[in-house]
């Protein structure tokens, strides 16, 4: 039989609550009529922390005594974690604290069952805060960022950063560079990574200026404009034509003069042009300097100004800065049409630039997603048994799924660096491939012990075998070696059923595709 409940006393908010425990307890309710004058509404002034929340619920819920039992000691777990007292604690912190928690139980080792029993009670108690009439952010605060929010939904992440200044009760007006940083340290603290953090942040400031919104943001003025780089096409001559003939001489394959290891690649050698035309833009628009030849550009007071510019205005990261200008003054230093310039100021301005500390959130976030080897060497195991479940589903899950499994082994058992890695070409040793299925050379190759038995068996059996030339190498010493035994089936079947799912249309030549590689023309285009 069910139970009923009179509420001809309760205020119209508790009637709304009971109304929803329909659901999870099963309780039937007996509505008054329509006209009974009701009391008012519990007030939202006196729902502000965690305790209010307990006494308000404790006043609905006094007859289930279990739940009420499981939301004080969850209450208490989060009391403790923010080392405050539960009137201290505001309702909307229990949200933010979800993930340390989880982390603060593991470590006092809480059962699995118990750690997820306390942050399913923790959702209860924003549930019921809700229920209550309680809610996060302000009215009038989130109709204020609903034309940004429209703007900025369609670019991934940037949302999550209106979201959270809506529930800081934050005005658009008020929104400065201090909560972007707020917003960057809450992502890392939910587990987000640093470049995908640093990403979204990036994308969203540039909406914002671009689309013209009013706020604290764009209320600081910056001589030039805050888009100051000038496009390559622009340049005046002669500079222009020295940015290209410095780039080209930078990614050739020998350049004279040109040290063996200060080859750079394509993508390096657009960033450091794109380098350029910041500070061209930044001498023309800010400075006002007539620019005209890439001797001008790179002198002492020219750089020095830039990275003043940078770090005090634009407040960019002096870490970034040091690794390009360090790039540039390289290069310059020894290219050949300006040996003839003095650069022996570059030691002294390049040791000038400030250097910066790890970010402790940063490296905190690094922190949390570190694993002993052992625990890593499992991790292959694990995709297995899962891509086991889906293996008549999703052709490319499957696909990214065995790739993912390859990729782990490969690193428990050769822990290549990450470029080796990326640019490990499927071809034959001849064709310039590093990663092919061949006769054994009669070179001095290392032969394990199951490549010998192999061979006596059959003495011109084929063995998958990784090479890399000095060129390709961190050492530029050249690396040739059979393929542990180990990875060798994973990597045949990848290679036979899996990566052609992921490649499509246009092949890169490559032994890690992703499912979502850009179509874009790797060749250098000036």
């Amino acid at each position: 039989m069910q139970k009923t409940t009179n509420i001809s006393t309760l205020s119209s908010t508790e009637i709304a609550y009971k109304r929803r425990q329909q659901v999870r307890s099963g309780t039937r309710i007996d509505l008054p009529p329509r006209d009974v004058a009701l009391r008012e509404p519990i007030s939202l002034e006196k729902l502000r922390t965690l305790q209010d929340l307990l006494d308000a619920i404790a006043k609905l819920e006094s007859d289930q005594p279990h739940l009420l039992a499981m939301l004080r000691s969850t209450g208490g777990h989060i009391s403790d974690y923010l080392e405050r007292p539960l009137h201290q604690v505001e309702i909307g912190q229990i949200r933010d604290v979800v993930p340390e928690l989880k982390q603060y139980l593991k470590e006092r080792r809480y059962k699995r069952n118990s750690i997820r029993s306390y942050l399913n009670y923790t959702r209860i108690l924003l549930q019921e805060a809700e229920g209550l009439g309680w809610k996060e952010g302000d009215a009038e605060v989130e109709a204020a960022w609903q034309l940004i929010l429209a703007a900025v939904s369609k670019k991934t992440g940037c949302a999550s950063i209106v979201k959270y200044v809506i529930l800081n009760r934050i005005k658009p007006t008020d929104f400065s560079d201090a909560d972007l940083d707020g917003w960057e340290a809450w992502m890392l603290r939910h587990g987000k990574a640093c470049s995908y953090v640093r990403g979204v942040k990036g994308t969203f400031r540039s909406l914002i200026f671009r689309s013209g919104f009013r706020t604290a943001l764009t209320d600081q003025s910056v001589p030039g404009g805050r888009i100051y780089a000038i496009h390559f096409d622009h340049l005046p001559e002669p500079l222009r034509s020295q940015v290209d003939k410095l780039v080209e001489w930078k990614v050739a394959e020998y350049s004279p003069g040109r040290p063996k290891r200060g080859r750079h690649r394509i993508v390096t050698a657009k960033q450091l042009r794109y380098l350029i035309c910041r500070i061209f833009g930044f001498l023309q628009s800010v400075q006002g300097k007539p620019i005209s030849r890439l001797e001008e550009l790179v002198t002492k007071d020219s750089l020095s100004d830039f990275v003043a510019w940078m770090i005090n205005k634009r407040k960019v990261k002096s870490a970034y800065l040091s690794v390009w200008l360090r790039m540039l003054l390289s290069a310059v230093k020894r290219y050949p049409p300006l040996s003839g310039h003095n650069f022996e100021w570059v030691a002294e301005f390049i040791s000038e630039i400030p250097t910066e500390h790890i970010d402790s959130l940063r490296q905190e976030a690094k922190d949390r997603k570190w694993v002993d080897y052992d625990g890593l060497a499992q991790i292959p195991n694990k995709i297995r048994e899962e891509r086991a479940r889906v293996e008549r589903r999703k052709t490319k899950r499957l696909a990214s799924m065995v790739r993912n499994e390859l990729l782990v082994k490969w690193l428990t058992v050769l822990p290549w660096r990450q470029r080796n890695l990326r640019e490990c070409k499927l071809a034959s040793k001849a064709a310039g491939g590093n990663l092919f299925k061949e006769e054994l050379s009669s070179g001095t190759i290392a032969k394990p012990e199951w490549v010998e038995e192999a061979l006596k068996a059959k003495p011109h059996e084929k063995f998958w075998q990784f090479y890399f030339r000095p060129e390709e190498t961190k050492t530029g010493h050249s690396v040739h070696a059979t393929l542990p035994k180990q990875l060798v089936p994973i990597l045949e079947e990848y290679l036979q059923f899996h990566r052609s799912v992921l490649v499509g249309a246009s092949d890169p030549g490559v032994l890690f595709v992703s499912a979502f590689r850009s179509t874009t023309q790797s060749r250098w285009n000036p």
